[in-house]
C-alpha cells in the first residue's frame, strides 16, 4: 500500500491519516485504527497554537511506503520526528535523498520530505512535532533563539541519549494502560517530550558555528553521516579531521560547523562522548575494570580515562562501578 500526502492543514493532515490507516475517530483527537492496513491508535494533541503532535502506536498488517510533503502545509513550518527509523529524507531543493536511522529525532524545514518503506508485522511507535518559529520564543538565550530563528534550511539530529531513551521505554509502557488512563498520561508525556526537544536546541554553542543560513546540502549531509558512522564503529581511535576533510572535499571550518550543528558536537567532542558513553555501559554490563576499559577503548593511559570520565560523569569509573556492583548487596 502506498501513502502519498501533501499537507495543508492540520483537519486535513489529520484526515489523510485516517484515510490512509482506515481508521475511525472515536473522538476529535483518537483515531482507532482496526483494518486490513494496520491495528492500534493514533493520538493528535494540540500542545499550544504552535506546536500540534502525534503519537503513532500502530502495528501493520500490510506492507507500506509512505511519501509526506510538508511544502504546502500551512499550519506550520517545521517538522520534528522521534524514533522513526530507517526513514528517507529528500530534500525538494535538489531532490537527492538521505538514508536516517536513529534512535533520537531529526528537526527540519519544510524544504525536506519524509519517505519510507515498513513490512507486515512492523510496528510504528513514533511520534511527529508539527511547530513554527515561535516556539523558539520558549529560548532565554537570545543568540541562540535568534540563531534558529533565522534559518531557512536546516537538519538537526540526535542519537538516542539517556532522557530519550528513558522516555521512549516509559511511554511504551504507557501505550499498555487502560485507554482512559492512557490518553491523558500520553498528553502530559507529550509535553515532555516538547521540553527535551528544547533542551537539544539550547545545549548548541552557536557562539562557535559560522554556518551561513543557505543550509545543508544532500551531500554534505551523507558525508556528516559517513564521518558519524566511522566515528561510531571505531571508538577506540580519535578521527583524523585533516583526512576527512581530504576525503569530501568539504572545506575543515565548513565540516565542523555543519558536523557541530547537526549532531551537536564538533567531530571530536562527538568521538569522546561516545566513547565515554561506551565505557560506562561496560562498567556496568561487563563489569570490566577501570584500566580493561581503558585498554578495550584506546585511551593512552588510565589516568586520562579516569579524569575524562569524572569530567563527564561526575564520578570516577571506580565509584561509579560500585554504584552498580556493591559486594556488600
Amino acid at each position: 500500500m502506498k501513502h502519498e500526502e501533501k499537507v495543508i492543514d492540520l483537519a486535513a493532515h489529520k484526515q489523510n491519516v485516517a484515510n490512509f490507516f482506515k481508521g475511525e475517530f472515536i473522538d476529535e483527537n483518537i483515531l482507532q485504527v482496526d483494518s486490513e492496513v494496520a491495528s492500534g491508535f493514533i493520538l493528535f494533541f494540540q500542545e499550544s497554537e504552535k506546536v500540534n503532535m502525534m503519537c503513532f502506536n500502530i502495528q501493520l498488517n500490510q506492507d507500506v511506503s509512505y511519501y509526506i510533503n510538508l511544502e504546502n502545509s500551512s499550519y506550520f513550518n517545521r517538522a520534528a520526528y522521534f524514533f522513526l527509523n530507517n526513514a528517507y529524507i529528500c530534500n525538494l531543493n535538489d531532490n537527492n535523498e538521505q538514508q536516517v536511522k536513529y534512535n533520537g529525532f531529526l528537526t527540519a524545514n519544510k524544504e525536506i520530505a519524509l519517505k519510507g518503506k515498513a513490512k507486515k508485522g512492523d510496528f510504528l511507535r513514533h511520534i511527529s512535532m508539527y511547530y513554527d518559529e515561535h516556539l523558539f520564543d520558549e529560548i532565554r538565550n537570545e543568540e541562540i533563539k535568534t540563531y534558529y530563528k533565522s534559518k531557512q534550511e536546516f537538519l538537526i539530529y540526535m542519537d538516542a541519549r539517556d532522557e530519550l531513551q528513558f522516555f521512549r521505554k516509559t511511554l511504551w509502557r504507557i501505550f499498555e494502560y487502560p485507554e482512559e488512563v492512557r490518553n491523558k498520561i500520553i498528553r502530559i508525556k507529550l509535553q515532555e517530550l516538547k521540553y527535551i526537544f528544547l533542551q537539544r536546541l539550547v545545549s548548541l554553542d552557536v557562539s562557535k558555528l559560522d554556518v551561513k543560513a543557505s543550509g545543508i546540502t544532500t551531500y554534505q549531509l551523507t558525508q556528516l553521516f559517513m564521518i558519524r558512522d566511522r566515528i561510531l564503529n571505531n571508538l577506540k581511535e580519535k578521527p583524523n579531521v585533516a583526512e576527512l576533510v581530504t576525503e569530501t572535499g568539504i572545506h575543515k571550518t565548513l565540516l565542523q560547523n555543519l558536523f557541530q550543528e547537526t549532531f551537536g558536537y564538533t567531530i571530536y567532542n562527538f568521538f569522546t562522548v561516545n566513547r565515554l558513553e561506551q565505557t560506562r555501559v561496560a562498567l556496568v554490563d561487563k563489569m570490566m575494570s577501570t584500566s580493561e576499559i581503558a585498554f578495550e577503548f584506546g585511551y593512552s593511559d588510565v589516568q586520562h580515562f579516569s579524569s575524562q570520565f569524572k569530567k563527564m560523569y561526575g564520578t570516577s569509573p571506580s565509584a561509579y562501578y560500585k554504584q552498580f556492583n556493591d559486594p556488600s548487596e
